[in-house]
């Protein structure tokens, strides 16, 4: 299966990333109480309540449909636009994750990286770096979002 993605783009999005959303969804469904404790690093634990439960279940279901859509559209797509468009869409969206998380810990506790809990270093640490590998991406660092020989100019006629 090709994709337009570079090497670098294609190892991080198309296999990394994957990998890291089941691993997320994997922990916010079946372990729910420690995905909503770990959030935020040097946190009391605490009795989940229902609500708690259905907002990690919830937000396991979005990491499992962002696994899968990536996949999708990086493995389906002969389109550069469309490319470009999900990692600028992705990209908007790491930004508002960061700012969360950020405005929930605070400066001080978001750029004290050493004091960082696993869980926070998944939830901000591969965040940023993912955000970096796409606009490095998007600016074409590791190379052209083009499509492969193999796929250019192949129409099926009838």
């Amino acid at each position: 299966m090709a994709t337009l993605l570079p090497t670098v783009p294609y190892w991080v999005f198309c296999v990394s990333e994957p990998v890291s959303l089941v691993v997320g969804f994997a922990i916010a469904v079946f372990q729910p109480g420690q995905f909503v404790e770990l959030q935020l690093p040097n946190t009391d634990s605490a009795e989940l309540s229902s609500s708690g439960k259905l907002i990690a279940w919830q937000t396991g279901n979005l990491f499992g449909i962002m696994a899968m859509m990536g996949i999708a559209i990086l493995f389906a797509t002969t389109e550069v636009a469309v490319v470009r468009r999900y990692l600028i869409a992705l990209l908007l969206g790491d930004i508002g994750h960061l700012t969360a998380v950020w405005w929930m810990m605070g400066s001080y506790e978001f750029l004290s990286a050493h004091r960082w809990n696993w869980f926070t270093w998944g939830n901000v640490g591969i965040t940023f770096l993912l955000a970096l590998v796409r606009i490095s991406t998007l600016m074409g660092l590791f190379g052209e979002i083009k499509p492969q020989p193999s796929t250019v100019g192949k129409v099926k006629r009838k």
